[in-house]
């Protein structure tokens, strides 16, 4: 049979997130749509925000959220004007993810390890609606497209399935190689 090296399987792994990329994303990117005029131009002043830039910088959050399973936008109020920016942080770090009400489609707290050895874990609060303001109140949101169950507290890579093959495959050549 036709064996494939380890590079052409990693040069189609970036084919396939780079043809998802370009399908989702396309040429000229997304915009979000408002019916509201008010809202729209709260949207419109975040999405151009010059230390935001939504609309430049679609194609690698998209990417990112492909090859970790997950996003961890940590948001930043600024203190004078409330003007909302956001910083990504790397969900490798995050240790566990608790429930409000033991609800898995309600993630409640986000605990981070230790940054430096000795240092206290991070606990960062998820953004969600105030049942009595109707706002939205946290510090930060858990972005989780690909859970295998409902029940999952954390996504999977996009490309799970695909590295699954690729450890049966590395695998199968390693018996090989050892018999030869």
């Amino acid at each position: 049979g036709d064996m494939r090296t380890i590079e052409d399987i990693l040069a189609a792994l970036q084919a396939i997130v780079d043809t998802y990329t370009s399908f989702c994303v396309g040429d000229s990117g997304v915009r979000p749509e408002v019916s509201n005029e008010k809202v729209a131009r709260v949207v419109d002043e975040f999405w151009r925000d010059p230390r935001v830039r939504l609309g430049d910088i679609q194609t690698i959050l998209l990417r990112d959220a492909m090859l970790n399973g997950e996003q961890i936008p940590e948001f930043l109020v600024g203190a004078k004007g409330g003007r909302v920016r956001f910083r990504p942080l790397d969900p490798t770090q995050l240790t566990d993810v608790t429930l409000e009400m033991d609800n898995p489609l309600w993630p409640d707290k986000l605990i981070f390890r230790p940054a430096e050895a000795g240092g206290e874990e991070t606990r960062l609060t998820v953004v969600r609606v105030n049942d009595d303001t109707n706002l939205r109140e946290g510090q930060a949101m858990l972005f989780a497209p690909w859970k295998a169950l409902v029940t999952d507290r954390r996504g999977m890579p996009f490309m799970t399935g695909i590295l699954d093959w690729l450890d049966s495959y590395d695998l199968v050549l390693s018996n090989l190689i050892d018999r030869t």
